[in-house]
């Protein structure tokens, strides 16, 4: 199931991927998310 999900994406455009590498986000998918997330967490409230 997990290895058809990564097909699919791959398929679509979202991953690349090399041998030896990994798998990664495509360029220009990162951050194209719903309200823009790139992947880094918020800072928690009052730990600043």
């Amino acid at each position: 199931m997990v290895v058809e999900a990564y097909e699919q994406l791959a398929a679509e455009g979202y991953l690349v991927g090399r041998r030896g590498s990994g798998t990664r986000v495509a360029a220009g998918v990162a951050g194209a998310g719903p309200g823009g997330w790139s992947g880094r967490r918020r800072p928690r409230r009052g730990t600043t």
